[in-house]
């Protein structure tokens, strides 16, 4: 959990930003990054992309196979397709719809709107 002085400067800059871009009519917004880790063949995996579609403008997604590494198989084998924010960490585990996704990405899509 941030401290209020982290928490604080974050707001800051997130204001100023959203304030500049207002200024700018060239500015982009930073693309929210996730990684969705799964492997080949995962049939839930690409039923995980088909939920992801709609949000491709504002998202990008790096697919991290997971037998390419003993720890993400470990981690993640029985929970595959598992979305996680670059960002913060933060974990989506498989089943997931647009609704919750829109939810657990709620903040960042509302400031870039």
């Amino acid at each position: 959990m941030l401290d209020g002085g982290i928490a604080a400067k974050r707001g800051r800059q997130r204001r100023a930003n959203r304030v500049e871009c207002r200024l700018f009519s060239f500015c982009v917004q930073p693309m929210i990054q996730l990684n969705l880790y799964g492997t080949l063949g995962c049939h839930l995996c690409d039923a995980a992309l088909a939920e992801l579609a709609p949000l491709m403008t504002d998202v990008q997604v790096n697919q991290v196979d997971i037998v390419d590494s003993n720890e993400l198989m470990e981690r993640y084998q029985l929970r595959i397709p598992v979305l996680q924010r670059v960002d913060s960490g933060a974990e989506l585990d498989w089943p997931f719809d647009l609704a919750s996704l829109m939810a657990w990405l709620g903040d960042s899509l509302r400031e870039e709107g």
